[in-house]
Order: C-alpha cells, then structure tokens, then sequence
C-alpha cells in the first residue's frame, strides 16, 4: 500500500499537522485569482464585480475559513485580489484604492459596500469549534478535544493553559477564549458541573473577577462595615423609623440585619445547611469560621449553594 506525508489534501482543502503556511493557502489563492482572471475578460459593471466578490468569492473562502485559521498573509493577499478587481475590473498592474478596504467591509447602514470582512468572518466560523465542544456529542473531533485537552471535563475549557504540545489548531482556539466567553452562560442545575468562581452563570460573569479586595466597591458592597443600616441612616440626620423592616421586631443594626432578624436568621440557616455547617449567630463568629476554613473545602462547599437557587422565594 503506498504512504503519503502531510500536508495532503481532503475535500479540496490541506490536512497538516503544523500551523497552516501561506504555502498551504495557495490553492485558495490560485482558485481566487484564477476566477477574477475568468471574469477580467468581461465588461462587467462596478455593481456586477461587487455582487460576484459578495457570492462566488464569499463562497469560495468561507469553505475554507469553516475549516481553519487563515494565516493573516493568505487574507491579505485575497484582500489585495478582491480590491483590484472591484476597484479595475482585473487584476493586472497597479491599482488606487478609492476607499480602504476597511471601509469596504462594513455593512451598508455603516456606510460601506456590505463585503465580508474575511478576518472577522474566519474568527466567527472558527468560534463554531467551540460551539460544537459544548453542544454537539457525536463528533470525534469534540470527542477527541474533549479526552485530550480538556480531561473529559467540559467546564476545564476555560481554565486549561495552552501549551506546545497541543495541537496549533487547539492552542488557537484557546486563545478566543475571551471572545467567546460573554455569550455563554452556564445553567446551573444541582451545581455539581458548575465552578462557583471561574464560570459564567452569574449576571456579573465570572465572578472571580469582581468579588475581589478591589472589585468588590463596583458592585455596590460597602466596605469597613460601611453598611447604610437604618439606625446609621438617623445618624446622619435622616428622619426613619428604625425599626427592621424584614421582622419590625427591633432596631436595624449590622448585626440584626444580617443574623438576629428572623428573616435574615432563616437565610443564613438554609446556606449553612447546605454547606453542612452550623448557622452562626453574629458578625464576629462568622468572620472567625470564614479565618479558620480552608479556602479550597469553603469554595467547594459554597458552590453547592447554587443549587439551591429555588430554595427561598424573597418575593
């Protein structure tokens, strides 16, 4: 039986092992060129070569950005052919760019020509890999990313660190993490499959990013007890009644609010349980707990409070 080498080519398009070359690209190339050249011996209209660069030439490379990564220099040398022929009709000798290519690509409410732009379409297609990690089973290749790269464990995708051994493919993908991760958000359920600190099932995203030492000011959560209870708010010169207006058994305190009211008590109570531990009764003991857990055991624990989601009815 005869024995090839990579790169080879499948379905019109280059299996490498390696980041994708602008060797491996000629082929897109030369079918490129070799249409405008086809299309150069017609007198065709400035409206008849923008609608076949926006059909056939569109046709033409998103089968191959569907696939991969194309190198910048393979874009920018199919930019260069598309702008000549729409700018002179062929593509021999120099050409004037009447507008940059930039302003070409935008759509037509933005003034421009409605031609894709090929480096944002590529990045679009290829964000479909990571589409297909989370949603579809049945594929080999989501079968394969999932045993190799990210340990059987889907909710490692967003944690796992490239390196040199993966594939380049792998590595790319990796790398549009932060593009993609807004538009996804997980479902928590029973909490088991969810990280309570890295994944984005919260309004705020991650919430590793915000409910730090110098994020947490951000989100409206006062620091050094800084609590506008209604008893500090007669302080300050408000005229309020004092009293709780969760339990109107006593006056609102820090304290109070957060552990000898009733309501607030029952909250706290559900919580504890749910992380197998012991309500406790004011602000000092709590501090205490948090001080003497272990920070891996408390993070584990906490996360099971996402379960619970339909515990208490607040309304």
């Amino acid at each position: 039986m005869p024995s090839g080498s990579f790169p080879i080519r499948y379905l019109g398009v280059p299996l490498c092992t390696k980041k994708l070359s602008l060797q491996n690209c000629e082929p897109l190339i030369h079918q490129v060129r070799s249409r405008f050249t086809s299309w150069s011996a017609k007198i065709l209209s400035f409206a008849g070569r923008l609608l076949l660069i926006k059909t056939v030439i569109a046709g033409i490379t998103t089968f191959w950005s569907s696939a991969f990564t194309l190198p910048k220099s393979c874009i920018s040398r199919i930019n260069s052919l598309c702008g000549c022929f729409l700018w002179k009709g062929n593509l021999e000798g120099h050409h004037t760019a009447r507008v940059a290519w930039s302003e070409v690509t935008k759509t037509k409410g933005e003034g421009g020509l409605g031609i894709h732009d090929l480096q944002c379409w590529n990045k679009a297609a290829c964000l479909k890999f990571t589409w297909l990690l989370f949603f579809r089973q049945g594929s080999i290749w989501v079968a394969w990313f999932r045993s190799e790269i990210l340990r059987d464990d889907i909710s490692n995708f967003w944690t796992v660190k490239p390196n040199q051994s993966m594939s380049w493919m792998a590595r790319k993908l990796l790398k549009m993490r932060d593009t993609i991760y807004p538009w996804i958000h997980l479902r928590v359920g029973n909490g088991i499959n969810t990280r309570f600190w890295s994944d984005n099932w919260s309004p705020y995203g991650n919430l590793a990013n915000y409910l730090s030492a110098t994020r947490t000011s951000h989100l409206g959560i006062p620091w050094k007890a800084n609590l506008a209870s209604l008893n500090r708010m007669i302080g300050w010169g408000l005229q309020t009644p004092p009293t709780c207006l969760l339990c109107n058994l006593g006056i609102e305190t820090r304290d109070h609010l957060l552990f000898a009211c009733p309501f607030s008590f029952g909250v706290w109570n559900a919580i504890a349980a749910r992380c197998s531990l012991a309500a406790t009764p004011d602000w000092t003991s709590t501090l205490i707990r948090m001080q003497t857990l272990p920070i891996k055991s408390l993070t584990s624990q906490l996360s099971l409070v996402l379960a619970g989601n339909d515990l208490l009815d607040l309304d």
